[in-house]
């Protein structure tokens, strides 16, 4: 799709929209990643934080509450009308939620194996899939907002 130069967003724009895919990627990462062997670690069932019953469980109810959650806020943040915009309450609320919950999955207040940290992961859990809706939802959403032709739009989402 051929595009004019004068209709690409500025750098200053790309990288504001752009940067924050890199920090939820990186999280993204980390939490695909490491979040089971931080619960489960293997060869050590006496250390684990829940067992893998209760951790499967958890895992399947906080995505869930986020099959739930992603039409809602969805719907929502195009029919809400403040005088902060549709979006950007979404994201002010959403992002220090997500951040809270990012870092309290990683701290659970109870001993290994104990039933308090099953219940303490399907909450956080729930939280932290429910976050990054209420802020990545409407934030896609304004990229047409943003961006008015299809090449800006490219070029915007592609930094």
């Amino acid at each position: 799709m051929p595009t004019d130069p004068r209709d690409a967003p500025p750098w200053g724009l790309r990288l504001a929209y752009g940067g924050p895919s890199f920090s939820m990627a990186a999280a993204g990462m980390v939490f695909n990643t490491w979040l089971t062997y931080f619960y489960l670690p293997p060869g050590q069932e006496s250390r684990a934080l829940v067992s893998a019953p209760l951790f499967a469980a958890a895992v399947l109810i906080s995505r869930l509450i986020d099959a739930v959650a992603e039409p809602l806020i969805g719907t929502w943040s195009d029919r809400i009308r403040t005088r902060l915009g549709r979006r950007r309450p979404f994201l002010l609320a959403g992002t220090p939620i997500l951040a809270a919950s990012y870092i309290a999955l990683w701290l659970p207040p109870f001993p290994p194996g104990s039933a308090a940290n099953g219940l303490w992961l399907v909450l956080v859990l729930g939280i932290y899939w429910f976050a990054p809706t209420t802020v990545v939802t409407p934030w896609f959403s304004l990229l047409p907002e943003i961006a008015r032709s299809p090449g800006a739009r490219v070029a915007l989402s592609g930094v």
